[in-house]
């Protein structure tokens, strides 16, 4: 969001955050990016845009049940923990982002990652499944059990550890950000001391592991937690070469975590990875530029979108969803449209246009690859005869809009998987304009106000030349072209 970028911009001419530091690791990039997490719900999310609050309660009944189905498939053989040597390890973060081939679970990131690289180049996954467990396609390491346990330990050892924080204002903070009507959650001693306990504990468990598989190459398909922290940490301590791999919006789209930094050592961060796989060339491009500034810049790779390359390519037959795809068809309606969910909740939105819209129009809803299906999803399905989303979030994304006339959504990364498909896009959020911006446009991507304009829009929405994408090099992979200076 351009606004809160502006903001975090502000705030870093203020502060001079990169003397901030805990036990002489420089600390701001663990708070920057949930500080603009922050900013942006409070400014320009609803409480219904967003995941329900979670209580206590309920977060440690989920982590409960997470470690007992851990143990359960562990105890059945399910689990496989290979820490055998491999060229490319790629850490996963939840199971959603998978889909089935062969009666096993296919990682459209470590998976894909494999078929493009080939036999004759050895991937490994490491995988958090923390909401349902799966059937590996290609063998893995889960470290779920880990990942569970591992924020309960970082509040233990927080309680007993005692870093030495320095060089951060903390009432100077509060009073700016009242000023500029913005919370200054996270920037204390309590949230400081536990994130770093956090951060500890993964690049402890995670040295361990990059010891065994020894690999050239580290991906992560989310480095901005503090499991992404402790990874990046642990791969730099054994001078292994660290990649974020794109995994949503990125540079382009004004995200917090790859956009904008204004303020970093020469040197760069120790917590931020060596480089960055992105999508395509805008993305580049923004993170080329603010990344001009270290000393020995961030590589930023172009090898486009993996689910999509393994489309393209073929690599992984798709035929087992034919019947699905069939069925959908063959429903006799005038357009299929698909719509994409952020988080749990349906969006009161989407409800208003489905029954606004004619009734010849199939609504294909896809559920987000983390979540099931909301309470106000199931209802709606039952109540309107022209909505289904089952086939619709198992299937695979691009089979999926290969037999769709458009996609409609608040802002979600989909946008761009329609955009490479051919498939026009109907933005419903404000947010969707500072995030999609270098492709909105009148005819492909477009953003609407109204249920009546949005009715307009998709009446009126032609499929386009989709965008076929290469794979980047394997030394480009592998990270043997690593510029220094």
């Amino acid at each position: 969001m351009i606004q809160t970028i502006k903001l975090i911009e502000k705030f870093e001419k203020f502060f001079n955050v990169e003397s901030w530091v805990v036990n002489n690791l420089k600390i701001w990039p663990v708070l920057r990016i949930p500080l603009i997490t922050i900013w942006e719900e409070k400014l320009f999310y609803s409480n219904e845009e967003y995941t329900k609050n979670r209580t206590s309660f309920s977060t440690v009944y989920r982590d409960v049940a997470t470690l007992y189905r851990s143990l359960k498939s562990l105890t059945h053989g399910k689990r496989t923990n290979n820490v055998s040597r491999a060229d490319v390890v790629v850490y996963g973060y939840d199971s959603g982002r998978r889909i089935s081939y062969n009666n096993r679970d296919y990682s459209v990131f470590a998976d894909a990652m494999q078929s493009v690289l080939g036999k004759n180049v050895v991937v490994r996954a490491i995988d958090w499944n923390r909401n349902r467990d799966t059937n590996p396609y290609n063998s893995n390491y889960d470290y779920t059990m880990f990942a569970t346990i591992s924020k309960y330990l970082a509040k233990a050892y927080g309680i007993f550890s005692y870093p030495s924080i320095k060089n951060i204002p903390y009432q100077d903070v509060k009073e700016w950000c009242n000023e500029n009507k913005v919370p200054s959650q996270g920037i204390n001693k309590r949230d400081i001391t536990r994130l770093y306990s956090q951060i500890l504990i993964w690049k402890h468990y995670h040295k361990i592991l990059l010891r065994l598989i020894r690999p050239q190459v580290v991906y992560i398909e989310d480095f901005y937690g503090t499991y992404g922290f402790g990874i990046i940490m642990a791969c730099k301590e054994q001078q292994i070469k660290v990649y974020d791999l794109q995994h949503g919006v990125a540079g382009a789209s004004y995200h917090r975590a790859y956009c904008n930094w204004t303020r970093h050592p020469k040197e760069g961060y120790q917590m931020m990875p060596d480089g960055y796989w992105c999508w395509n060339r805008q993305d580049q491009l923004a993170i080329q530029k603010w990344g001009a500034g270290i000393f020995t810049p961030p590589e930023v790779i172009v090898g486009g979108k993996l689910e999509k390359l393994i489309h393209d390519k073929q690599l992984v037959p798709t035929k087992r969803y034919n019947d699905d795809l069939k069925t959908l068809k063959s429903r006799l309606f005038s357009k299929i449209i698909v719509i994409s969910i952020q988080h749990e909740i349906l969006s009161e939105i989407f409800i208003q246009l489905i029954k606004e819209s004619p009734k010849n129009w199939l609504w294909c809803i896809r559920c987000h690859p983390s979540y099931g299906p909301s309470t106000e999803l199931i209802n709606l399905a039952r109540k309107e005869s022209n909505c289904e989303y089952l086939i619709s979030s198992k299937l695979p994304a691009y089979s999926l809009l290969n037999i769709a006339d458009c996609h409609v959504t608040l802002w979600s990364t989909f946008t761009l998987d329609a955009y490479y498909s051919g498939v026009p896009t109907v933005l419903l959020h404000k947010a969707a304009i500072d995030y999609f911006s270098y492709i909105i446009d009148d005819k492909h991507v477009q953003y609407s106000d109204s249920i009546v304009q949005s009715i307009k829009c998709i009446s009126e929405s032609t499929s386009f030349s989709p965008i076929i994408m290469e794979p980047a090099s394997l030394d480009v992979i592998l990270g043997k072209n690593r510029n220094t200076h």
